[in-house]
Parts: structure tokens; sequence; C-alpha cells
């Protein structure tokens, strides 16, 4: 074979083999060992510096190995600090201990992962942790994905302890853990361990159509409808309701003692119950007026009535549920067995205009200390005249006793006809009779002058006799 040379420019005229060296190429320190036309690989080492593989060109190494691959190590020790294994993985080595290694999947990283700047991943590209693939992070080209792929919770911790929790029936946060929105934290959501807390520094707006508070099960307690009511509830009952004229009450309206219903710009009017008694007030300028085709004022238990107003009809008063007044078309009905007493006067609405009975109803008796009194001013009267009714008038009438149709007693008097018969057409106000149902009446007060024109007749004869 060829010999080969060794001069100043290098080795030359054929190969080395392991038959050739006997020994070692040993190189000084700075001494290179170049490759290439070019010189373009040298290998060298500096003086307790570095050990130095440097080229022009790209730097290849080679090996098939499925196994080991290309190993870099310790040259002492025998520590592993990178292996490169041809259909497999990369792995990169800390102190002899694997801490990344590529997969087909992508990357694993064995302990902490200290990034300067940042990790990017192009779009739909997952950064996963879990062995199971459990929690994985993305970007889909416009969406931003936290996903916990395998239904598992997720936490976001502060000091090691639980601040939230993403739960799949929902995000659940620690007691006194505020969900806070808006610059100034205007919006606070929390519980403070007892109650459910909603809290705004300025507005609170809740937009929807409808929107509802409800109970778990279902009940309603509020329900706001765009362009219609406000709806409150009770027990899931709807009791009030605003309306396009007011508000409507399902049920009964409940004040406590001293609370009033008040109702007018000025507080015009109340309703209310001291404790003691109920009261309606007008306190207000103008009238207080009920409006009703028929008004009823009833007992407490609604089982008597007290008072009646019918429009265009009567008005009528009770006692014990019992009518004992009523107001009909033309007069005023005083109703019951019992007494009807006056205290003060009982005086009719004009002088000298209306009777106190009719010809077709009567007084049975009448009662007085006193009797009764007639005017008889002379400044009441006009064409004053001696009675021209005396003794002969007297003489006429008939005085007869009798008895009632509807009686048992025998009452003395005079008979009207019988007086009409004596009067043969004479005015005389002493004598009655009703023009609807022809009733006859006497008004004996009338007979007390013609008595005493009779009687002054009398003495006068009796004087006459006596002087002859």
């Amino acid at each position: 074979m060829a010999l080969t040379q060794i001069s100043t420019k290098g080795i030359k005229d054929g190969t080395i083999t392991g038959s050739d060296l006997a020994t070692n190429v040993d190189l000084v320190d700075n001494q290179k060992l170049r490759l290439g036309n070019g010189q373009d690989l040298e290998i060298y080492h500096i003086a307790d510096t570095a050990n130095v593989i440097t080229g022009s060109g790209p730097l290849t190494i080679q090996s098939d190995d499925t196994t080991s691959g290309v190993s870099i190590q310790t040259f002492t020790g025998g520590e592993t600090m990178a292996r490169f294994i041809k259909n497999g993985a990369v792995e990169l080595y800390h102190d002899n201990s694997k801490r990344l290694e590529t997969t087909i999947g992508g990357v694993n990283v064995t302990g902490e992962l200290n990034v300067t700047t940042k990790v990017a991943y192009p779009d739909n590209a997952k950064a996963i942790f879990g062995t199971g693939d459990d929690l994985q992070i993305s970007h889909n080209g416009s969406v931003n994905i936290i996903n916990c792929a395998t239904n598992a919770t997720l936490k976001l911790q502060r000091g090691g302890s639980d601040v939230w929790e993403l739960k799949s029936t929902g995000l659940q946060g620690i007691d006194n853990q505020k969900l806070l929105l808006g610059t100034s934290d205007d919006l606070a959501i929390y519980h403070n361990g007892t109650e459910s807390i909603i809290e705004d520094s300025s507005d609170l707006y809740i937009l929807g159509d409808p929107i509802q508070l409800r109970r778990p099960n279902g009940d309603k307690y509020v329900q706001c409808i765009a362009s219609n009511a406000v709806k409150l509830f009770f027990d899931g009952n709807e009791k009030f309701a605003t309306h396009s004229a007011g508000v409507l009450v399902s049920g009964n309206v409940y004040l406590n003692d001293n609370n009033k219903f008040i109702a007018g710009t000025s507080n015009d009017l109340s309703i209310y119950h001291d404790g003691n008694h109920s009261y309606i007030q007008d306190s207000g300028t103008g009238d207080l007026t009920l409006i009703a085709s028929k008004t009823v004022i009833g007992n407490s238990g609604n089982n008597e009535v007290c008072a009646t107003f019918t429009e265009n009809d009567s008005v009528e008063l009770y006692f014990n549920n019992n009518l004992r007044f009523e107001t009909n078309t033309s007069a005023t009905t005083m109703r019951g067995g019992g007494d009807h007493r006056c205290e003060g006067n009982f005086r009719p609405y004009n002088h000298n205009t209306y009777d106190l009975g009719t010809s077709g109803d009567k007084w049975d008796d009448i009662f007085a200390t006193n009797g009764t009194i007639q005017t008889s001013d002379r400044n009441a009267k006009k064409d004053i005249a001696t009675s021209d009714l005396g003794l002969t008038f007297i003489n006429a009438v008939q005085p007869v006793s009798y008895k009632f149709k509807t009686g048992i007693r025998t009452h003395y008097g005079v008979i009207a006809q019988d007086l009409e018969t004596v009067l043969d057409g004479k005015d005389f106000a002493g004598l009655t009779k009703d023009t609807e149902t022809g009733n006859y009446g006497i008004r004996y007060t009338e007979l007390i002058a013609p008595l005493i024109k009779a009687v002054q007749e009398l003495s006068a004869e009796v004087a006459a006799l006596k002087a002859s």
C-alpha cells in the first residue's frame, strides 16, 4: 500500500487505517486537525479553555441506531447531555436527568419550563397539560380556548388556596371572593358566607325581555315584561301588577296600625286604623264623594245592613238589620213599631204649608202636655169680623156618638157631612175634604169660636130675662 506522508501541509497520498497508526495522533494545544479541500472543518483544543469543532458549512453527525442514536456525554463520568435517536426522540438532559423530549405529538418537558420572552403557538396548536391531555389551551384563529378535555375541574388559586373553580356545574368562587367589573371595580358579585350580593356603586341596569326573578323550583318572585306589566308574586301566585291605567292587586292590601293609605297631591285623603278605630279622613279641599249606582254600608261581619244609598231611588237607614228610615219620591218613611223620638223641636220645612197626616193616613192619638197652639196673631190675619156663626149654628149641629169601623171604643163628636149640610155652602175652615180620597174631616178647634158666640148670645138672653 502507498505510504501516507505527514508534512507541513497535512496528510496526503493515501489513507490512514488502524494498521497505519500504532498509537494516537497527538496534537498540541491550538494545533488543529483540519479537514476538507478548503480546510472547512477544524478540530482542536484551546489550552485550559475548550474543545472546539468549527466549520464553514453545515456540521452533520449521522447514526442509524434506533436505540441510543447519537449521544453527547461528559468526558468523565459518562453523564448524558443529549441524545438524538433515529425515527425517535431528541432528548435533552440536565445533570444526567432527562428534561426535554420530542414525541410524535410534540414535546414533553420534565420539570419547569422558564421562558424569558414567550412561547409562541400557531393557530389550532395546543398547550396540553396532564397525563390524559386533561387541560388544553389554544387559539383557533378567532377564539381563545381553555378546554378541560376530560371534564376535570379547573381551579384558580392564590397563595396555594382555591379562589375560583370551574366545575361541570358552573363557576364557583369562595366566600367573599368578588367578581369585579368596571374600571373602578364598580360592580361586584359575591357571596359573604350567608348572603348572595350584587353590589354596584352607580346605577345598576338589568336588560332583558322579559326579566324574571325565580326560585330554583320555577316559582316566580318578579316578572318584568317589556311594554307591559311588572308583576310581583307570592308563593308563585301573582299578587301585584302594573297596568296601563294604574296597578292591579290580586288579594288584600295590608297596612299596620297608623300606617295610612294616602291619596292626593297634598295628602288630602287618608284611610287608616289607629289600633282602636278605623278612619276615612279627608283633610284637603273639596268634598269626600262616594260614587256608585248603589252604596251599601254593612256591619263588620258583613251580615247586616246599616244603610243603603240607591241611585235615582231611596236612602234607607237600618237598626239591627231592620229598616227604620226610608226616603221615596214624595216623602220620607219612618218604619218600625217602636217610638220615633226627636230631641229638639220638630217643625215643618216651610211655614203654614204642610200637614201632619192626611185624611187617609191619620194619627190615632196625640199626647201633649199643653195641647196644640194655633196661630192667632192679629198681625197674621186679615178680613177680621165678628163671628156670624153662633147659637143658631150650634143648635143646628147634631152631636152624635159613634164607633170607628176599625175600633171598639165609643166616641162623641160631629158627622162632617151633617156639618156640611148645616153650613149649606158657607165657607168654613173647620170642615175639610180630601180632594184625592173624598174623605171628610173636622177641625174641632174651629167650633170653639161659634160656641163662644153661642154662649155670649145665651148670656145676653139670660141677662134680658133677668132684667124683665
